[in-house]
């Protein structure tokens, strides 16, 4: 089991959202979440992500899942370019980088400790395939219509569109075991549908992850082995 809720009960104002909402996620299971606008869907996803704490019911996570949830606002981010948003989901991937680089750029070290740090740096950034996943990720955005001076240029230049599909890559290299995904194909091209379909059949081949997906589109719900209403 990777989610379950018990009892949840969440209100706003007078209007009631949910009312001892009860639900299970298994691993490698693949969950449509559909509604009509107003009934809960994003507020279930922050409630989930401990983005939202008003409410009663108890929501358990196994404690070694790693979550991932698509952003809807990127206000906090400054001056940091689409590349390197995604990159910071990415696991250890800036850590490794900055023991390498350190090492590399800085004057000769013969401390065998220090060394040893270093070499394992290096192996486990070739066995994650960290040298090329730039250029991947680049490669990946290119597929859903967000080109490669897009890319490198600050978030705050991207229209919502492209911040939307941003959001899609990001969680695809997060290497995350539970994905919440709010409304993946809104103003998607059909090569970029197609991009996000076939990852999302990879995904269910993954034993250890869990997809939660918030979506009307037909050919997304074609994926997914059951949906919440």
């Amino acid at each position: 089991m990777i989610l379950e809720i018990k009892n949840l009960h969440k209100s706003i104002g007078t209007k009631t959202l949910f009312n001892e909402l009860e639900m299970k996620i298994e691993a490698g299971e693949v969950l449509g979440v559909i509604g009509r606008n107003g009934t809960g869907k994003t507020t279930l996803f922050n409630i989930i992500s401990n983005n939202d704490n008003d409410f009663s019911g108890d929501i358990r996570i196994d404690k070694n899942i790693r979550m991932i949830m698509t952003r809807q606002e990127h206000h906090s981010l400054k001056e940091e370019s689409a590349l390197e948003y995604i990159l910071h989901d990415v696991p250890d991937y800036f850590s490794l980088k900055k023991i390498i680089t350190d090492f590399e750029n800085g004057p000769e070290i013969n401390d065998l400790e220090t060394i040893q740090v270093y070499s394992d740096a290096v192996t486990d950034f070739s066995i994650k395939d960290y040298y090329h996943i730039e250029d991947q990720i680049i490669a990946t955005l290119e597929d859903f219509g967000v080109g490669i001076e897009k890319s490198l240029a600050h978030m705050t230049l991207l229209s919502g569109g492209e911040k939307r599909f941003v959001e899609l890559v990001r969680v695809m290299y997060s290497q995350a075991n539970l994905i919440l995904i709010d409304e993946p194909t809104n103003h998607m091209d059909y090569i970029g549908k197609e991009k996000f379909i076939k990852w999302l059949a990879q995904q269910k081949s993954e034993t250890n992850n869990a997809l939660v997906i918030i979506t009307h589109d037909r050919d997304v719900l074609t994926q997914v082995d059951k949906i919440c209403e």
